[in-house]
């Protein structure tokens, strides 16, 4: 990498292929925190951190560069987690906002849904950050325990 170019800052994509709810879904958000805090340096004090589920998936997004936004669902819209994955893709209007879309059922460690022929079950993560800094997605799925 040239060096007048600054290093990417990290955005941090944590997955459980279970949906976790309450406390379990707060534990989840607290263990993401800590391995980015871990795998990142600094304390976690500075993080921004989203938390999304839908079916048998839950996510955690961590930065430090700027707010963030995610948002999971499942390609079909009978699906009440309906998430328009081409329209992620879109550019948005909002200036330094930067989006990334992940193809969770693609991941090895998570199970793809199964559902009747002609239902599109595929889910995907969309993480939003605000930033202009230059990002780059890390994504870690988290077997479960």
């Amino acid at each position: 990498m040239p060096a007048d170019r600054p290093h990417a800052q990290p955005v941090a994509l944590y997955l459980s292929g279970r949906t976790l709810r309450g406390s379990l879904g707060e534990a989840f958000r607290r263990d993401a925190l800590a391995r980015f805090a871990q795998s990142y340096g600094d304390s976690d004090a500075r993080a921004h951190v989203a938390l999304a589920r839908t079916v048998e998936l839950t996510a955690v997004a961590v930065t430090r560069t700027g707010p963030v936004r995610l948002e999971v669902g499942v390609a079909d819209p009978a699906f009440r987690s309906f998430l328009d994955p081409e329209a992620a893709r879109r550019p948005t209007a909002v200036g330094g906002e930067q989006t990334f879309t992940v193809d969770v059922d693609a991941l090895p460690g998570l199970r793809p849904l199964s559902g009747p022929p002609g239902v599109d079950t595929s889910r995907h993560a969309v993480v939003r950050v605000e930033s202009a800094e230059r990002l780059e997605l890390r994504v870690t799925v988290i077997p479960p325990d």
